[in-house]
């Protein structure tokens, strides 16, 4: 098993307010709000939060791990006088269970890539007005019921191979969590919505995030570093063609190996 992380800052971005970080058998990634202060700071403090959570316990239910985040991180950060705004920050993490199976969830927006001997799979997560749903609502009621007047929507656009498979529109406290079997799945890479921010300035397009994935899941070899390795290397020649990520871009992965995949598909 090979467990790797990665983040950059954006060319909109002076300060990278993504962040991503490994544990015990787990890949954590968060992403600050860019228009709240601090939030470079809040989203180290979630990803460790839900570090040490994950590190303990491999069966989180999904509402369960969120709300224990946020209240370790709102601990944690007691004593900056910063603000719970600083807290205004996504969740993604990846864990792999007793049985083999790896785990996602997600707490607001980003994308999970599921790479099979099939191909790839994108789950895009957006919400309604670009206004993801943060645990750190939940910790100051006047946020809550403010988020709450917009009405907002999560959408999760399904993809497999470049094709849309389903969307699913639902309400934005849905709870966003994936489940995939190892023998079907080897990678499983979990990333902030920067990966849909590529920006080609010559042609003044977006590349469409099918494209992104792509590259991304070309991995030449898949071990130590991979996700270092590969994901500054598709930056690395995108930019040559003057293609360039806006947000910041933070992702972490884990990789089961064959003869770890073999194991369970005998048992």
């Amino acid at each position: 098993m090979y467990i790797d992380w990665f983040f950059t800052n954006g060319k909109a971005h002076h300060v990278c307010e993504d962040y991503a970080i490994d544990g015990n058998n787990c890949a954590i990634i968060s992403d600050g709000c860019s228009s709240s202060k601090h939030t470079d700071v809040g989203a180290r403090l979630l990803a460790h939060s839900a570090r040490i959570l994950l590190s303990g316990n491999l069966n989180w239910r999904h509402n369960d791990l969120g709300k224990a985040a946020i209240l370790k991180a709102a601990k944690l950060f007691k004593d900056f006088n910063m603000g719970y705004e600083c807290l205004y920050a996504t969740l993604l993490t990846a864990k792999v269970m007793e049985s083999g199976e790896i785990s996602t969830h997600m707490y607001g927006d980003g994308i999970i890539i599921a790479i099979s001997n099939k191909g790839i799979e994108t789950m895009e997560v957006s919400y309604t007005n670009n206004m993801p749903y943060y645990l750190a609502y939940s910790m100051d009621p006047k946020s809550m019921e403010a988020y709450k007047r917009f009405e907002n929507e999560v959408t999760i656009v399904h993809m497999v191979n470049g094709e849309i498979h389903d969307t699913l529109v639902a309400p934005y406290d849905y709870p966003i969590e994936y489940t995939f079997d190892p023998t079907q799945y080897h990678t499983v890479l979990i990333s902030t919505d920067g990966l849909s921010s590529f920006e080609d300035k010559q042609n003044m397009a977006t590349i469409p995030l099918s494209v992104i994935a792509n590259q991304v899941a070309d991995f030449k070899v898949m071990k130590g570093a991979f996700i270092k390795r590969r994901l500054a290397r598709v930056i690395e020649d995108l930019a040559v063609k003057k293609i360039f990520p806006l947000d910041d871009v933070g992702m972490a992965g884990i990789h089961l190996e064959e003869g770890e995949r073999k194991c369970l598909i005998a048992i």
